[in-house]
């Protein structure tokens, strides 16, 4: 029986051979990457000796494996990885004195929303704002990697010597210039909300005549770490415009919420929508997307966002 350690030293070790076979110096790295919620993953990077770049991407092993236990071939998961690799390479390099210098890094600065309880290591080590039993954090993306981000922690608030507020006050700024989108959940059921830069309306731009639909889909433009809008008071206050009251917000994930007409407050409805919370959250949301299992009410007359 292969372990696991088996398991990676072994793809290590094909994806080593499948670079050199074909005439490209490599050096692979294997990094324990502490994700949110509590989560450690192992990945690799594939650094090629002979390019310019400093930075390349990082693959995650441990869904690989579980591939692996129920019969894929090792063949097949490095020849995928060798792929997403080749998928993610990046030209340039990644200047470490740019980071150094907060004016240069400031206009990339956003932010995550995460659950507290779950990341109360973490958060020991990064600066945040709390939001009900959520907080949020700060990350600096990076323009050579969309998809990249590094989170910022107190030490870059030392070295760049900015407060917690000054660095809130930057994000904010930011995320204000980032598009939200809204669907219809029948549309997203159907297959039609699929690409919201298609058929999802931005949020502001949203009629309420259009809202023929009593359950939505709220995320942003890149549809990552789209429960920000959370953070974003006027856009709560516009979805609670569409549907003419109170709204009920299910946290779907990280990276979108659920928002649905709160006409119905009683102990047995949000009983209800907490259970199904739960259920959606323990069998089809990654542990590392999971937000909350709470259910949150956005209350139109006070404009107040609370846990119901």
């Amino acid at each position: 029986m292969v372990t696991y350690e088996d398991f990676i030293a072994k793809v290590i070790e094909e994806i080593t051979s499948h670079y050199e076979g074909n005439g490209i110096h490599v050096e692979v790295k294997l990094s324990k990457v502490q994700k949110v919620n509590g989560i450690s993953l192992d990945g690799i990077s594939i650094m090629k000796k002979d390019k310019s770049t400093n930075i390349c991407p990082t693959i995650y092993l441990n869904g690989y494996f579980s591939d692996y236990e129920r019969g894929r071939t090792l063949e097949s998961i490095v020849d995928t990885i060798i792929e997403v690799n080749e998928e993610h390479q990046v030209s340039e390099s990644f200047d470490i004195k740019d980071f150094l210098d907060f004016n240069i890094v400031k206009e990339n600065v956003l932010c995550k929303v995460i659950n507290t309880e779950w990341n109360k290591e973490l958060l020991e080590d990064v600066p945040h704002v709390e939001l009900l039993d959520m907080s949020i954090i700060f990350v600096v993306g990076l323009e050579k990697m969309p998809d990249g981000y590094i989170t910022i922690r107190n030490e870059h608030l030392k070295m760049w010597d900015i407060s917690l507020d000054e660095l809130k006050e930057v994000a904010m700024q930011n995320i204000k210039k980032e598009q939200y989108h809204i669907t219809d959940m029948l549309s997203v059921l159907m297959g039609f909300g699929k690409d919201l830069d298609v058929d999802g309306c931005l949020l502001e731009d949203f009629e309420a005549a259009n809202a023929d639909s009593m359950m939505y889909v709220l995320t942003n433009e890149k549809k990552m770490y789209g429960a920000t809008i959370l953070a974003r008071p006027e856009f709560l206050e516009k979805m609670a415009t569409i549907v003419g009251g109170d709204i009920f917000i299910l946290p779907s994930s990280v990276h979108e919420l659920i928002a649905l007409p709160a006409w119905d407050t009683s102990d047995e409805r949000i009983q209800e929508l907490r259970n199904m919370i739960e259920e959606v959250n323990s069998t089809q949301v990654s542990r590392e997307e999971r937000l909350s299992n709470n259910l949150y009410l956005y209350k139109r007359a006070t404009k107040e966002l609370t846990i119901a």
